[in-house]
């Protein structure tokens, strides 16, 4: 980094950092709501073992809704698609689900 960028960098202030939505993004689901899907072992360990930015994203498309009913309805779908070995098409900008890749279906 350049002198100049250091400079600024030392001169930030605290208050005026992570003031943005995209710095407050949570890095895991509610407790609660963690707890309903850690019930379901199948679909919280294809959950778990996807790419963290897809987790993340998942994340905040559950997390973000307004209204608690929102919130579960989406975390219904978000279950029902793991449990399926599916992800969700939050990532694309899409509510369906679409089969993982290298995942094999279920009989």
């Amino acid at each position: 980094m350049h002198a100049s960028g250091l400079a600024a960098f030392e001169r930030r202030e605290a208050r005026r950092s992570g003031i943005y939505a995209f710095e407050q993004r949570p890095e895991a689901l509610p407790p609660a709501l963690e707890r309903r899907f850690r019930q379901d072992r199948a679909g919280w360990t294809h959950f778990s073992a996807q790419p963290p930015g897809y987790r993340r994203l998942a994340i905040w498309w559950v997390a973000s809704a307004k209204r608690e009913d929102t919130r579960l309805r989406r975390l219904g779908l978000l279950m029902d698609a793991h449990a399926k070995k599916h992800r969700i098409g939050v990532v694309f900008g899409q509510t369906g689900t679409v089969p993982t890749p290298g995942a094999r279906a279920r009989s």
